[in-house]
């Protein structure tokens, strides 16, 4: 695994950690926007990029021992990585990480918005665990967990960052470095959340004739 970063970072090129979410969710998908540069909006990301735009109207919220930072630009070298978190929450602790823009130090915890109800998606657990490795990486510390807000729902999901998320960001970086470098295209296959992607058109997944 070592040796596969040491060759994607030779390449000098980074992805965007939302990709890791879309190859999780589909890869048939994740190829399309990839290679063919489809990420068609339709009523649902609509909605959700709406709702987004609230998520971003501030940069930074203080509050005697907490605050919360939005719009973060993330990255990360090691892994070739490049984002924007939706918010961070930042509770101070001397132990924690010098944060330069609130000039304290802060124990943080990445928070990813979500439209729709609360639901336990498996690729929205590991596009935060992405951002918790970048966090990392720029602070120079570990973090345990992060939150999923469900926006529709005024709830959130504790999520912890376990080692098989962690796994699994790293498998899902050389797996879209492969799909770019090879030009690998997945077949489409039909499953019941298809009629809701805004490439259903395109991917066709119903056409046993692709």
């Amino acid at each position: 695994m070592i040796e596969v970063f040491d060759k994607i970072r030779d390449l000098d090129e980074f992805i965007q950690i939302s990709l890791l979410s879309e190859l999780y969710y589909c890869k048939r998908r994740c190829s399309l926007i990839l290679l063919e540069g489809n990420n068609s909006d339709n009523v649902y990301t609509m909605e959700g990029t709406i709702q987004h735009s609230k998520v971003h109207s501030s940069q930074t919220e203080k509050r005697l021992d907490s605050a919360k930072i939005f719009n973060l630009e993330l990255f990360s070298n090691n892994y070739s990585l490049i984002g924007k978190a939706d918010c961070i929450e930042c509770v101070k602790d001397k132990k924690g990480a010098y944060v330069d823009i609130l000039d304290d130090y802060y124990n943080l915890y990445p928070v990813e918005y979500k439209h729709g109800k609360l639901r336990d998606e498996e690729e929205y657990k590991i596009q935060l665990c992405a951002q918790a490795i970048c966090l990392e990486e720029m602070y120079n510390m570990t973090i345990e967990k992060g939150y999923l807000y469900f926006i529709n729902d005024n709830k959130r999901l504790e999520v912890h960052l376990t080692d098989e998320l962690r796994q699994k960001v790293l498998f899902g970086i050389v797996e879209i470095f492969k799909i770019i470098s090879e030009s690998k295209m997945y077949p489409p296959k039909y499953k019941k959340s298809c009629p809701k992607c805004s490439l259903y058109e395109k991917c066709a997944p119903k056409n046993e004739n692709i």
